[in-house]
């Protein structure tokens, strides 16, 4: 009952459009929302999963540049020189 108050009030004061619902515990009352109230009514975490899964789907994967570059080397020196990369031991 509070839902549908707070969502009548989001309709009558902001004049919107759509419902996107905060919390994935109600995502079972999406469908039933939407059909009551005539508008659209998002549940975040199905939309989230559809959006992974159509970046999926046109297979575009994580950036390789900016924050998502490989990192820079970086130097090793005093006690932890031994474990630079360059200098470790093949595994037997």
């Amino acid at each position: 009952a509070r839902l549908r108050v707070a969502i009548a009030t989001a309709i009558e004061t902001d004049r919107s459009d759509a419902v996107v619902l905060g919390c994935a515990g109600m995502a079972r009352l999406a469908a039933m929302l939407s059909e009551e109230l005539g508008l659209p009514v998002v549940e975040g975490v199905s939309a989230a999963v559809r959006f992974a899964e159509s970046l999926v789907a046109l297979g575009l994967r994580t950036g390789k540049t900016g924050a998502y570059a490989t990192p820079l080397a970086k130097p090793y020196a005093g006690a932890m020189a031994p474990f630079a990369p360059q200098t470790l031991a093949p595994a037997s």
